[in-house]
């Protein structure tokens, strides 16, 4: 048998491995989606109809169709700061990146080497030639290398790799849209469900209010002898009830607040809503001046020329101060304020040019919580601002304290110095007036508006009776004084120094 020539086996030898390199560089065929067969019962006419209009993306800005300043700050807010939203742009832009890389592997390379050298031949060289001196000679070598190598991609090796690369980069986009929109739903419904509990709870504190003054009357009907005591513990038990509802709802709006600030990536203890205000006034440049003013301070302001346009946003809308001016067109301020009163209980600044007494009396019995005459500083209109902001913001405590005092609004009870106060319902009252006022002067008339809600006659000594009798159960038994008297002003409840106290 004739054996096959050594070359013969060789050439065998190297088709074989040329044709196994071949079939290591192929690649599969193109993916093609499999036919499913449908049910025949979800073979139905289509239910649906393309919307009108058919433009696919929606605003990335879609929050701003509700045109509410506070939530756009808190979007931008959480757009720039929020961790999960870095995240996911940072693997966009590593996919991104990826993707680049891989493209750049269809484009020629183009290298070019380069190499240098430099000797010197001495001249005390042994010498070959004794007829031809020697000289000592430099000799200088550069040599460039330039090569351009370039992947034909015969068998689709890189151009499955930049289909990869693609998928992964529209896969990290559309992670990133997703992220962002996530995020700015779940801001945006944090919010809305957080004013929903301001509204709420302006409810349960008108509700409160009016079964405090139901108990104040059935415990004087009680005392006349035409009700039981059972009657006035099912009405105190309604009132407890309210508050408990007030307060869970109270801590509703915290939770909420917290994931707020989680999402806008600020720590809990250090956020809080923007104040907001809302200034009724005709005048063009007094709007324009507390305005800009009002914003430079952080505020967010919401403005309505006419007592009708006036009454409608406040309310609608929730805002943490009102700025209400008496002479409106439309509607006068102090009819914007007593249609409000039976609605919210909004703390407003009545603002005018009227200095008569008997404006500023009326104002406060329709439910002012404070009064100031045009002109007037701006600085102490920021002031009462914030200090009205911050009184409606801490009656969402029930523990109030003043030096050694405590006051649950609650459990409608008292201590100092751990000892627990014997007060009746309208000294409690009278005391939760004055803690909610700490440091404030409150006039006679500012505490029967606040503790009876009626007008006794100036000449009479309601007021000073009650007074004397809280003292004597507040600061009789303890050497410091909580409770002064400021003369010819009013009372004021705070902590002083003995020297101050003598």
């Amino acid at each position: 048998m004739k054996q096959p020539s050594a070359s013969r086996v060789v050439m065998t030898c190297l088709a074989a491995a040329s044709a196994a390199m071949l079939a290591a560089c192929t690649v599969g065929p193109d993916y093609k989606r499999p036919q499913a067969e449908v049910p025949p019962a979800w073979n139905t006419d289509s239910y649906w109809r393309v919307a009108a209009p058919s433009h696919a993306p929606m605003d990335l800005d879609w929050w701003n169709v509700y045109h509410d300043a506070t939530l756009a700050a808190l979007e931008t807010q959480a757009l720039a700061q929020n961790q999960t939203l870095v995240a996911a742009s940072a693997h966009y832009a590593q996919a991104k990146a990826t993707l680049a890389n891989t493209r750049a592997q269809q484009i020629p390379e183009v290298d070019l080497a380069a190499s240098a050298s430099r000797f010197r031949i001495s001249q005390d060289r042994p010498r070959t030639n004794y007829a031809t001196p020697t000289v000592s000679t430099v000799q200088n070598n550069l040599q460039l290398g330039p090569t351009i190598s370039y992947d034909t991609d015969l068998f689709g090796r890189i151009r499955r790799q930049v289909e990869g690369a693609t998928a992964s980069a529209e896969q990290s986009a559309d992670d990133l849209a997703n992220a962002r929109l996530i995020l700015t739903t779940e801001v945006a419904s944090d919010y809305f469900s957080l004013r929903e509990l301001d509204t709420e709870i302006d409810v349960f504190d008108q509700s409160v209010k009016l079964q405090q003054k139901a108990l104040d009357y059935v415990n004087a009907e009680h005392e006349l002898g035409a009700v039981s005591g059972l009657d006035v513990l099912q009405q105190k038990s309604l009132l407890d009830t309210t508050r408990v509802q007030a307060q869970l709802l109270l801590n509703q709006r915290a939770q909420y607040e917290h994931a707020i600030a989680a999402l806008v990536g600020v720590p809990a203890p250090q956020f809080a809503i923007e104040p907001k205000v809302l200034i009724v006034e005709d005048e063009h440049k007094v709007v324009d001046y507390l305005r800009s003013g009002l914003t430079e301070q952080g505020w967010v302001v919401d403005v309505a020329l006419d007592g009708e346009e006036g009454m409608h946003l406040a309310t609608e809308f929730d805002y943490d101060v009102i700025v209400l001016d008496v002479m409106l067109p439309k509607r006068d301020g102090f009819s914007v304020l007593k249609a409000l009163r039976m609605r919210k209980s909004t703390p407003v600044i009545m603002l005018t040019a009227r200095d008569h007494v008997n404006d500023r009396v009326r104002g406060l019995r329709e439910g002012a919580d404070d009064y100031l005459t045009k002109p007037f500083s701006f600085l102490e209109l920021v002031e009462r601002l914030h200090a009205l902001a911050r009184r409606t913001r801490s009656q969402e405590s029930t523990l109030i304290s003043v030096g050694d005092l405590f006051v649950d609004l609650i459990g409608r009870r008292a201590t100092r110095d751990g000892v627990r106060l014997d007060l009746t319902a309208k000294e409690f009252q009278l005391l939760s007036v004055l803690a909610r006022r700490q440091g404030d002067i409150l006039s006679k008339t500012a505490i029967t508006e606040l503790v009876w809600d009626v007008n006794f006659d100036s000449h009479t000594n309601v007021v000073e009776t009650a007074i004397k009798r809280l003292r004597a159960k507040l600061d009789g038994p303890f050497p410091s004084k909580l409770l002064h008297t400021v003369r010819g002003m009013g009372y004021v409840l705070e902590v002083r120094e003995e020297a101050e106290q003598s």
